[in-house]
């Protein structure tokens, strides 16, 4: 399908090395298109490096590493910030930063997965995510290394642009691509060192035939968020290092309830994606999501 106008004036804004402008801080549609255009630079920047040898990592008191790109991409993103919206608060997972109850916030991982990016593989991500009174309005996240660009806007439905690559036209369209599998439930089990439990016990089911397919790439929970948007599988994700922040899950999870279905903890209740702590399950059958579940539940209560 053809990009629509603001995806083609994002684009084209991208091509000639402008930079955005808007003089309206309110409208919505211009908060949109600032999101898209800093995700795409940040993508641009993470996709030149995506292969790049001796990129330095320093561990952050969690164990997760943390690199001067992401430093430099959520500094650009401050500065963008502070010529369009001076007014609106920035917290980006290096930089830290509190959102504010009222008013715009943005919220920014400049790469999702910077094990994945580090180790070369293609599973990492950047989203930017815009709040306003803390509800989630705006949600872009991309994924530099097969280049498309998934988002939602403050109202229809959510798109998916494919950037043009090997000289082909960018395209866009929406969410989901395909409707929910009638057939077995395939399974993206998220990798997770106390895991273990979780992936015998998918294996097990997998191995009895309850579901199709298991794979577990590891990578950017988000984008993964995006793939059960499309339609593609059921993800499954135990998430119990810490409560969810603002750039975690909540464009991934409002990607996945826009295209029809849902995200959920293993009692089938909706997650609240600004605290969530512990598995969820997320994909568009209702059917697949249940099977999930139960094989989580089953799993994690033999660890006991």
């Amino acid at each position: 399908m053809n990009l629509n106008s603001l995806e083609s004036r994002c684009l084209d804004r991208i091509l000639a090395g402008r930079s955005f402008t808007s003089e309206n801080s309110e409208d919505l549609e211009a908060w949109l298109e600032f999101s898209i255009h800093s995700a795409l630079l940040a993508a641009i920047q993470v996709r030149h490096l995506t292969h790049a040898v001796g990129i330095r990592a320093e561990l952050k008191s969690d164990g997760s590493p943390a690199t001067a790109l992401e430093r430099e991409i959520e500094d650009r993103v401050r500065a963008d910030l502070g010529v369009f919206a001076p007014h609106a608060r920035m917290v980006g997972e290096e930089s830290g930063g509190e959102m504010g109850p009222s008013g715009f916030s943005v919220a920014v991982d400049p790469i999702d997965g910077t094990w994945a990016f580090l180790s070369q593989t293609e599973s990492h991500a950047v989203t930017v995510n815009i709040f306003r009174d803390e509800v989630p309005i705006v949600g872009v996240i991309t994924n530099p290394a097969a280049g498309e660009v998934a988002y939602h806007g403050p109202d229809g439905p959510p798109r998916l642009i494919r950037l043009g690559l090997l000289n082909q036209d960018a395209a866009a369209t929406d969410l989901p691509l395909q409707p929910p599998r009638e057939e077995k439930t395939l399974v993206h089990l998220h990798p997770n060192p106390r895991a273990e439990s979780l992936a015998a016990g998918f294996y097990r089911a997998w191995a009895e035939g309850k579901v199709s397919m298991v794979r577990s790439p590891g990578g950017s929970p988000a984008w993964a968020l995006v793939e059960a948007a499309k339609g593609h599988f059921t993800y499954v994700n135990r998430w119990d290092r810490r409560p969810a922040e603002p750039w975690d899950l909540v464009g991934g999870v409002e990607i996945v309830r826009r295209a029809g279905g849902e995200v959920v903890d293993l009692e089938g209740a909706p997650i609240d994606t600004l605290r969530h702590s512990g598995p969820f399950v997320a994909g568009l059958s209702e059917e697949g999501r249940a099977t999930v579940r139960g094989i989580a539940r089953v799993a994690l209560e033999m660890e006991r």
